[in-house]
């Protein structure tokens, strides 16, 4: 019989990393749900909105841009939620609204600028454009901090 024991290795916070570009590179290459939370939290904020305005909201959304994504409320918009046409960045002491994240702001602007609530490409594109940052180096180092993530000197999340 014998015994083997789990090698022991170093392991570095980002910032400290002596190759970072590994680590960002792992983690672009295995943890495919980075972005996830801002679906998430633009849909909360899409749901809250729908709820405001007396709607119902269905939707199609990914991290990626792909055919066939869309948001739609139901019935459109009408004067129910007449707040919603004077609100502006410095309303209720600079909350955000709805659930409290930048994404009220994107979805009530976007209304603002389409008042029947029936164009809504330009969130989907910001959705995106989120997405994509959350797996830049920085958006990748912000997660890493913000989460205490530890890498080898590989640059493999521990």
């Amino acid at each position: 019989m014998r015994t083997i024991t789990p090698p022991s290795y170093k392991v570095y916070e980002i910032e400290e990393h002596p190759n970072p570009a590994a680590c960002y590179d792992w983690v672009r290459d295995n943890v495919h749900d980075l972005a996830q939370g801002e679906i998430m939290e633009l849909v909360y904020s899409l749901e809250a909105l729908a709820k405001e305005i007396g709607g119902v909201v269905d939707y199609e959304l990914s991290q990626a841009p792909a055919r066939g994504e869309y948001i739609r409320i139901v019935p459109y918009y009408d004067s129910k939620g007449e707040w919603i046409r004077d609100l502006d960045w410095d309303t209720k002491d600079g909350d955000c609204p709805l659930t409290g994240v930048f994404w009220d702001y994107i979805v009530i602007e976007n209304l603002q600028a389409n008042p029947c609530g029936k164009e809504w490409s330009s969130v989907i594109d910001d959705l995106h454009q989120a997405c994509e940052a959350a797996y830049m180096d920085d958006g990748i180092r912000e997660i890493a901090m913000a989460n205490n993530w530890e890498f080898t000197e590989e640059g493999r999340l521990i």
